[in-house]
């Protein structure tokens, strides 16, 4: 659209009538190159307009010149187009087609067409625009000058977020302190520069925090990286340490949510424990359950902000309880992730390398086991097989008759039977066999105390243990073990000193609902904060920028999750009024159901009479199906903490699926829970089973486990397929009834490992002459056993070792190197 601007020269003015500035350019260029594809990087200017063209030739005119070659172009309108009529533009111009080489600028991207190309990058990265506006080139030449470079159109993205974010200053420290109390005020809480901190969480976060924590609350702590930009400080341009972004996030059975945040440059536990305090200021009260990863620096501050305490006072306090010496239970419960612990004991340097595969599999599995120990004695029980194994150098039996084993044999059957999920196994085995040892450790108790472990109730059991062990390993057995690795122990004593803390021992008494502790909570957070808020977006950004995006973010989300959290309420206040009003007499057979156990109960479900019950009326048939469905969760968790949370599990609809009570269609799922067919209910019992198989650690879990992602889910009502499918491994935290076949598999490389017979191979140059040797089979076979021998005794290794024979030798260096190019070049001198 025209519009009049006003020129001044030598005191007086002039009003002329113009194209829109910023606009009509690229609007022109763009048409003019899509439909005649000229190379020339043309800059305009000089667009007049006569609004009465009876005075003018042309009711627009305009001129241009090219950056590159410096052609002149002149463009107008005869005359103005009616309503809704396109305007007829006229150019002159010299053709440059076939000149493409000579030209490579790029317009300049500015107004109108800046900014909506900014617009179209907030979803999207400049180089995806760039291909998609590839489509009007042809092949074989050379791009555009309106195809801007990734630099231009990263800057024009920044700019137009910029502006969407109303970034009050360019200074970072000034813009923070700005949007503390204008825009985000009430939500950024505290701020400091040197080093870099800030504290921010919202009203909602507080009030949706505030009505989980009624109930038993479960709180996930983590840090993250990569987000936040470094600071420049100085005149010298000194750069800020690396900024972290920390959140505590709850998790209920239809999503995870951040209830408090905090980047920081200082990742140490006073940082962390002046966040948490803060936080706690604000009004609301700590969990009653915390979990984090195994940071030392998170522990400390959890314990400090939660409990009052240092973590190794804590440690020594959850001892005290389990021990019965004293009732002083600390107010929070604090966990380590079990997925962090098993990732920690995975990396440990006696696991690394092919060779420690069969090692790997065993060791990581038993200390699974410690992980889901729920009591004191269990665990000790455990940690004393374990240690026995890792100490002792030779298992099997110590009689002739293979009769009476020794202790690690017995620790290590003991050991694979809890792998296996087998219950056939005596508990008490291990400790019958051991008995006479066990008599002498009274008098070695007191050998190596020092004040360490008289001032440390914990280090000092766990002291006592490897004592006990010790001295059971070093009953011989008829054969060397292949699990001594005594170096092991070190690193496992050091993670037990912390053992309240990463094991299940102290769930019952915080009277906890989750056996298992995990923080995927928090993770699953950052990965929707980097893979979905920001997937878009330049990482890492400015401390401003990032908070502004976070809090945005954070309020779009807390609407959605308040949104399902009153839902879930509502859902559940309906489902429990809805049992009072269609199951009055249901009493007696809820008490008696209590008493039953869950197989006994699935047994009843099973044999129920669904024909004679179809046969009568709807409204008996849907008593009856009630019925049974009360009685399924009351019996399942009579003694739920939250049984409002559990009902969800086992209740389906008519099409065969779970119903998800806390979803966003709760309603209209409980509506159809009383239109059951009699199709359905042979659905209903197949996930009642499958339900109830399911193990302990999955079902005190709120959320779902992240390692589940490549599952595909079970259709109920899918036919079973006839072809049978590859069973996929267990994990470490499951049962492994092939526990033995892992052990015993082959560990052998594709790549060469014998030597290869002469006949196969090309001559050897040795001293500049040429060897050919064949027929090497026998030699061959009794290098290979010899070296197999070096590698597996000790006697053997250390008669060779001693040798200086030629051939042993050589076998030696086959062994520790492998059959490689200089070992072929050593085997002519074996046969002079």
């Amino acid at each position: 659209m025209p519009c009049t601007t006003r020129y001044k020269k030598k005191g007086s003015s002039r009003s002329y009538n113009i194209l829109k500035p910023y606009a009509w350019a690229d609007v022109i260029n763009d048409a003019f190159i899509k439909k005649h594809k000229l190379p020339c990087n043309f800059l305009y200017k000089r667009a007049k307009v006569s609004i009465h063209t009876n005075n003018t030739k042309h009711y627009i005119t305009f001129q241009g010149k090219c950056k590159d070659c410096g052609e002149n172009l002149f463009g107008w309108c005869s005359k103005k187009p009616k309503e809704f009529e396109p305007l007829e533009i006229n150019i002159s111009t010299k053709d440059t087609r076939g000149e493409e080489l000579a030209h490579s600028s790029k317009r300049p991207l500015m107004g109108l067409k800046r900014q909506k190309i900014g617009k179209q990058l907030l979803t999207d990265i400049p180089a995806n625009w760039r291909r998609q506006n590839t489509e009007e080139m042809d092949f074989d030449c050379t791009s555009p000058p309106n195809l801007y470079k990734n630099n231009v159109l990263s800057k024009a993205k920044q700019e137009y977020t910029d502006k969407l974010l109303r970034l009050p200053k360019k200074n970072v420290l000034e813009s923070l302190v700005e949007l503390k109390h204008t825009s985000l005020a009430g939500s950024i809480h505290n701020i400091g520069y040197d080093p870099l901190y800030v504290h921010y969480w919202t009203n909602h976060q507080i009030l949706i925090y505030r009505d989980y924590n009624k109930e038993y609350c479960r709180l996930a702590l983590d840090a993250t990286g990569s987000l936040v930009k470094k600071l420049k400080r100085t005149s010298i341009n000194i750069l800020s340490a690396d900024i972290f972004l920390y959140e505590a996030v709850i998790s209920q059975g239809f999503g995870q949510f951040p209830v408090s945040q905090m980047i920081s440059e200082r990742h140490d536990t006073i940082s962390i424990t002046f966040w948490l305090d803060m936080w706690i200021k604000s009004g609301v009260n700590p969990p009653n359950e915390a979990v984090s990863d195994y940071s030392k620096a998170l522990l400390g501050a959890m314990c400090k902000s939660f409990c009052s305490s240092n973590l190794r006072s804590y440690v020594q306090k959850c001892f005290f309880v389990l021990t019965n010496s004293s009732n002083d239970l600390p107010p929070c419960f604090l966990r380590v992730d079990v997925s962090h612990m098993i990732k920690m004991f995975c990396r440990l340097q006696h696991f690394s390398g092919i060779r420690n595969k069969r090692l790997k599999e065993f060791y990581v599995r038993g200390f699974r086991l410690l992980l889901t120990s729920t009591s004191l004695e269990r665990f000790k029980k455990l940690l004393k097989s374990l240690m026995v194994v890792i100490l002792s150098p030779t298992d099997g039996w110590m009689d002739e008759n293979n009769m009476q084993p020794n202790p690690s044999e017995s620790s290590r059957q003991y050991l694979l039977s809890l792998m296996k999920d087998t219950a056939s196994f005596n508990d008490e085995y291990v400790a019958e066999e051991c008995t006479n040892i066990e008599v002498l450790n009274d008098e070695t108790d007191t050998v190596d105390s020092t004040n360490f472990y008289d001032q440390d109730e914990v280090a000092r059991f766990i002291h006592e243990i490897e004592t006990e062990s010790n001295m059971d390993a070093l009953t011989k057995g008829n054969r060397e073990s292949a699990y001594f690795i005594p170096a092991l122990l070190k690193d496992l004593k050091r993670y037990c000193y912390d053992f309240p803390l990463w094991t299940s021992v102290m769930v019952d008494q915080f009277k906890s609902p989750y056996l298992i502790a995990t923080s995927s909570s928090v993770e699953n957070d950052f990965n929707k904060l980097k893979n979905e808020v920001l997937k878009f977006s330049t990482r890492p950004m400015t401390a401003d920028r990032f908070v502004i995006r976070h809090v945005k973010s954070i309020d779009e989300h807390s609407k959605l999750f308040r949104s399902m959290q009153l839902r879930n309420t509502y859902a559940n206040i309906n489902i429990n009024n809805k049992r009072d009003i269609l199951l009055p007499e249901c009493d007696s057979d809820i008490e008696i159901s209590h008493k039953k156990t869950e197989h006994e109960l699935i047994n009843d479900i099973c044999d129920y009479d669904y024909e004679t019950s179809f046969r009568n009326n709807d409204s008996n048939s849907n008593e009856s199906i009630s019925k049974v469905t009360q009685i399924e969760i009351n019996s399942i968790y009579p003694q739920s903490p939250n049984i409002k949370r559990k009902i969800n599990k086992h209740l389906f609809s008519p099409a065969g699926r779970k119903i998800d009570i806390d979803s966003e269609n709760s309603d209209n799922d409980i509506k159809t829970l009383l239109d059951f067919k009699k199709n359905d209910i042979n659905s209903t019992i197949n996930n009642l089973n499958d339900n109830d198989s399911n193990s302990l650690e999955t079902s005190s879990c709120i959320s779902s486990d992240i390692e589940n992602w490549r599952g595909k889910g079970e259709n109920p009502t899918a036919k079973l397929s006839i072809i049978k499918k590859y069973k996929k491994r267990t994990k470490y935290m499951d049962p492994t009834p092939e526990i033995e076949r892992l052990l015993n598999k082959s560990l052998r490389s594709k790549n060469q490992t014998l030597l290869i017979n002469g006949n196969m191979k090309t001559p050897i140059r040795v001293n500049k002459k040429r060897y050919l040797v064949s027929n090497t089979c026998a030699f061959d076979s009794v290098c290979i056993l010899i070296a197999m021998a070096y590698t597996d005794s000790k006697d053997y290794q250390e008669f060779i070792n001693k040798s200086h024979n030629e051939l042993l030798t050589f076998c030696k260096d086959l062994a520790i190197n492998g059959p490689s190019s200089i070992i072929y070049k050593k085997t002519p001198r074996n046969f002079k």
